[in-house]
């Protein structure tokens, strides 16, 4: 039924697919008209060239926007050739749970890290998701946890966020994502990390983020990067003037006091 049309579109970008029962993956499932989820993953990885205070999926675009066009080409290719049925396409706020889609679809296991890894391409990629309710079904193995005894994520986690399962009060990365007052163990973990939005740690100590390849996507955008954040550059800004200066950028959405909340932490202001 046409798939190795359907995995061409993809593998034409470079990017893999696979899919799973939409009923396996909704968050709160009723009977709707989907029956499937494609899954695919974009990768994201490049090294920095320079001491950032900010993650490395933040220096790039807004992956909401860049990988949100790109899933709408592909709906586009896919209505082409299944005229009488329905995509939707979602990036990171989907009806579904994309980490157990893309295990479900064989893209990858889920780390100690609490990551979804795959073998090619780490944990520095984006899940998109496309749910349809055409029968196609691109089903690969599902792959084995392949942690084994590793613990460097846990050992290298500033805030013992991985110790017990996951306890995002100790997360850096949901921390520097958190709304209202820091505790002060918080603020402490943000000072001694320099960290102003989201946190590598636990994937850059990950033996399957060694020795990846720069990613077409950054690649893509290696000159519109963005390594750190100041005072200067949101110095007098308005929550409506911040938002619209770093409207291409995923931190933007969280609004202008939680970041001068961070930056205050960090010592960069008085």
């Amino acid at each position: 039924m046409l798939e190795k049309e359907v995995i061409e579109i993809f593998y034409k970008r470079g990017l893999p697919v696979g899919t799973c029962d939409f009923e396996d993956v909704s968050f709160s499932y009723e009977k709707t008209e989907f029956k499937k989820v494609f899954v695919t993953l974009i990768p994201y990885w490049f090294k920095p060239e320079m001491p950032h205070n900010i993650s490395i999926y933040a220096m790039l675009p807004d992956y909401h926007v860049v990988v949100g066009e790109l899933l709408s080409e592909i709906v586009s290719e896919l209505k082409r050739l299944f005229p009488e049925n329905k995509f939707e396409p979602h990036v990171d706020v989907s009806p579904i749970n994309e980490k157990k889609a893309a295990v479900l679809a064989g893209l990858g296991f889920i780390g100690k890290n609490t990551l979804l890894i795959n073998k090619e391409f780490g944990s520095f990629l984006f899940i998109g998701d496309i749910c349809t309710d055409a029968e196609i079904d691109l089903n690969g193995k599902i792959i084995p946890n392949g942690c084994g005894d590793c613990l460097k994520c846990k050992i290298s986690c500033p805030g013992k966020a991985l110790d017990s399962g996951f306890d995002c009060e100790k997360c850096i990365s949901a921390i520097t994502q958190k709304k209202g007052e820091l505790t002060a163990e918080q603020r402490d973990l943000l000072r001694r990390t320099k960290s102003v939005w989201g946190c590598d740690i636990c994937s850059i100590v990950c033996p399957y983020n060694q020795n990846l390849k720069s990613s077409v996507y950054a690649e893509k955008y290696k000159e519109n990067l963005l390594y750190n954040l100041t005072e200067d550059m949101i110095s007098g800004l308005s929550n409506g003037e911040f938002k619209k200066r770093f409207k291409e950028r995923a931190f933007a959405w969280k609004g202008v006091s939680v970041l001068r909340r961070n930056l205050e932490a960090v010592k960069y202001l008085d």
